[in-house]
């Protein structure tokens, strides 16, 4: 696009170019300064293929959520706050808000999964395993990338121990895979309530309302799926935790590193290897699954969400101050030591457990990264990375 200059001569015309080049110059090193890799978090692309992956991508729900197979989700994924109200219809089960579409517009093939709000890893699991084979029989794929948030990045790894070749990436967003204090605590109480008269009842009054109200949140979706609160809160507790990671490390190829460290501050391996034997064939195969993940280290304002919207400061508030009970960095649910697995994007997004997934309806603080833009770049990295 030509610039015309009126009643200036050539030189002082080319100040202002000149000064914009400068500042998109210094824009550019700053978000390579800020960006993991080559891949800058706050540096948007207009290409229409850059997240075109090789494998279709499928999106994974935490605890007490929902979501659809298919593209239902697309309408109520692109509403803003004002229009939610007056399509409250469509509203209803977002759980990636604005995240959906996105990526498809820039090329990538997604789905997202739709598994129990409340239960045990290895019920989710069998689940995600499902919706994995329908992907695969609507594309012709023989692999996908699993990008989980919350407890569906154990989903997502039971998935990929028992079907490595059907798994080509695994991506957790803040995913608790060394365990969730809180869930801790809420073992702690049931079982301490339980020992109170008429404990008994009362907690499984609390439980019988959580199963409810996770089979409604299902069924909203389209989806009349088992409950079971009690089973979710031991798999997500600390010793739940380490008896599964222990599992998944057993079926590791010999040779083959996990993908969490040792501790929290070793890194894991970006990469797991597995041995299965396929259909047709006497040879056991080995097979790679790449592994990735970030999350929302929370704090006092970090945690706290636009003010211009009341359920987005309530919400913000509350998992602020929680990331605050937590020992070590948090996102008010998950602390930042439980999350890291595989080649660490970022453990320092000012997000609470709830703008990982750009909740509540898209608000967020002003001073950190966009959570839809970290997922679309993690869609390029992806396809850099050849799956």
């Amino acid at each position: 696009m030509k610039t015309q200059f009126r009643s200036r001569d050539r030189a002082d015309a080319a100040k202002p170019v000149l000064a914009r080049r400068q500042i998109k110059l210094a824009l550019v090193a700053a978000s390579v300064l800020f960006s993991n890799g080559v891949f800058a978090d706050n540096v948007n692309s207009d290409d229409a293929t850059s997240a075109a992956t090789r494998y279709p991508i499928i999106l994974v729900h935490g605890v007490a959520g929902t979501d659809k197979i298919g593209f239902g989700e697309v309408g109520a994924d692109t509403l803003n706050p004002l229009d939610i109200l007056s399509n409250l219809d469509k509203a209803i089960g977002i759980y990636w808000y604005g995240m959906v579409q996105p990526l498809r517009d820039h090329g990538a093939t997604v789905y997202t999964a739709t598994l129990s709000s409340w239960e045990s890893d290895a019920v989710r699991g069998d689940e995600l395993y499902k919706a994995v084979q329908q992907v695969e029989m609507i594309t012709g794929a023989k692999k996908v990338n699993l990008i989980a948030h919350s407890q569906g990045g154990q989903a997502s790894r039971i998935v990929a121990a028992l079907h490595p070749d059907e798994v080509a990436s695994i991506t957790t967003i803040a995913a608790p895979l060394r365990g969730a204090p809180l869930s801790d605590d809420v073992g702690t109480l049931l079982s301490a309530v339980q020992k109170l008269p008429g404990g008994s009842l009362l907690v499984d009054a609390v439980l019988f309302a959580l199963n409810a109200s996770g089979f409604i949140t299902n069924l909203v979706s389209g989806f009349a799926l088992p409950q079971d609160a009690l089973g979710a809160q031991k798999s997500l507790s600390s010793a739940g935790s380490a008896e599964l990671n222990q599992q998944l490390d057993a079926s590791l190829a010999p040779g083959s590193a996990s993908g969490l460290g040792a501790d929290c501050k070793t890194s894991g391996a970006a990469y797991e290897d597995r041995q299965v034997t396929v259909s047709g064939t006497s040879t056991p195969a080995t097979y790679r699954t790449l592994l990735y993940s970030w999350t929302g280290k929370g704090g006092p304002v970090g945690s706290y969400t636009n003010l211009s919207f009341p359920l987005g400061f309530v919400v913000g508030n509350l998992l602020g101050i929680a990331s605050q009970l937590n020992p070590g960095e948090s996102d008010g649910l998950v602390p930042v030591c439980s999350a890291r697995f595989g080649s660490i994007v970022s453990t320092d997004y000012l997000w609470n457990h709830a703008t990982e997934v750009n909740q509540p309806l898209g608000l967020k603080n002003y001073n950190t990264a966009d959570p839809v833009t970290v997922l679309l770049n993690q869609a390029r990295r992806l396809k850099a990375d050849g799956v």
